[in-house]
């Protein structure tokens, strides 16, 4: 068995010197303590990525089975993109060993296997994913995926 963790890694500020002179970085989300600066829009850690990952760790040994990114900055190099982005919400696993994560501020919606953490599909969402997906069973029986993107409510069929 295997259980899933989804965490940022955006560093703490130790201190801040004012000192006068013009400052390119910000002080900014997704931690009032974290350097980040703007790119194209995109707010970007003043670190090393990866900014986030997803955790799979065995519950038996303690060993992590694996461990990825999740999220990318497409304001980068295509070969610089897989990042990992900021989030604040956690996966869904169901029984057929598909895992749901939309938790990053990349506004998508990735399936993976949670066996070993291939990712099998993405969705680009309108707006930010900000809760944790969701299942149920319709009125025909059929499995749904939910998610809650900021405003609105989107829901996904899985395929037999």
């Amino acid at each position: 068995k295997l259980a899933f963790v989804f965490a940022s890694d955006l560093g703490t500020l130790g201190w801040l010197e004012e000192t006068g002179e013009e400052f390119p970085y910000s002080l900014s989300t997704p931690r009032p303590s974290a350097f980040a600066v703007t790119i194209d829009g995109q707010v970007l850690p003043c670190q090393k990525p990866p900014w986030s990952h997803l955790t799979a760790v065995d519950t038996t040994s303690g060993e992590i089975a694996w461990r990825i990114p999740v999220g990318v900055s497409e304001s980068l190099p295509a070969e610089n993109q897989n990042t990992g982005r900021p989030g604040r919400a956690s996966a869904l696993v169901t029984a057929s060993d598909l895992l749901f994560i939309a938790a990053t501020d990349d506004n998508r919606l990735r399936a993976l296997r949670a066996s070993t953490g291939e990712m099998l599909w993405e969705d680009s969402l309108e707006q930010r994913g900000n809760a944790n997906p969701m299942t149920f069973l319709d009125s025909a029986g059929n499995q749904r995926i939910a998610i809650s993107a900021t405003d609105e409510l989107i829901v996904y069929g899985l395929r037999d």
